[in-house]
């Protein structure tokens, strides 16, 4: 116990004297995103829980997700976030503990009946391209469905509402949220009730980063004290 925290208490002296710890991130509202308050409601709990385990106000850039994550992967930034797990990211980077866990749904656009029905043998999907596909690959498997992957969410979203894709499966949240931003309401596409489950999001920092698992412990450190004394709900809504 007394040796963890020493080296907690080191890798805090030499970051703080290296300066703000570098983190990038992109644009995924309302979880992050330049424009919004705090940087998006994930931006704050990673920007709380790093100054409750001891660290200073992170420097937080908004980049191209690509850009981003190559940033995390080369160790020129700490780390980025929010990104779910798979087996691929799981042998370049250490997994933080879930920054919040978030409520996959499926959605169609109003006039595609024979989604809305389940029948979905063979139609197309649209997931942008660097996005997670693990959480999904029961459906791609059981329906033979068919992957589209432009380089933005809102091509997509564009894609599902001309019908030249079928379905996607997204938060809940982030739906609303750039529904309403694109078409002027929340609810412009059905959502279905087949095949809906949860999603955790990480902080993942490379493990070629110097420290970068004692990074992830402090990180974690502080989102559970954020649990324990009630902010972390404060800073969710």
């Amino acid at each position: 116990m007394r040796r963890a925290l020493f080296s907690l208490l080191l890798l805090w002296f030499f970051t703080a004297a290296a300066g703000p710890l570098p983190l990038a991130t992109g644009e995924f509202s309302p979880y992050t995103g330049a424009a919004l308050p705090d940087g998006g409601v994930a931006s704050r709990i990673v920007r709380a829980a790093f100054l409750e385990a001891g660290y200073g106000e992170p420097q937080l850039q908004f980049l191209p997700w690509g850009r981003a994550y190559h940033l995390a992967e080369t160790a020129q930034v700490a780390g980025t976030f929010p990104y779910a797990w798979n087996p691929e990211r799981a042998k370049l980077f250490y997994f933080s503990a879930p920054i919040y866990i978030e409520r996959i749904i499926w959605y169609t656009s109003r006039s595609n009946d024979k989604a809305s029905k389940g029948e979905w043998h063979g139609l197309r999907v649209c997931v942008p391209a660097g996005w997670n596909t693990a959480h999904i690959d029961a459906e791609f498997k059981q329906y033979a469905l068919r992957l589209e992957q432009p380089r933005e969410l809102d091509q997509c979203l564009q894609m599902l509402d001309k019908g030249r894709v079928d379905l996607m499966a997204i938060s809940d949240r982030v739906m609303d949220e750039a529904s309403f931003r694109l078409f002027g309401e929340q609810w412009h596409f059905q959502p279905l009730p087949l095949h809906s489950h949860t999603n955790a999001l990480y902080l993942i920092i490379s493990r070629h980063y110097p420290e970068g698992q004692k990074l992830i412990e402090a990180f974690n450190q502080g989102v559970a004290a954020l649990r324990v004394d009630g902010r972390y709900d404060r800073l969710m809504e």
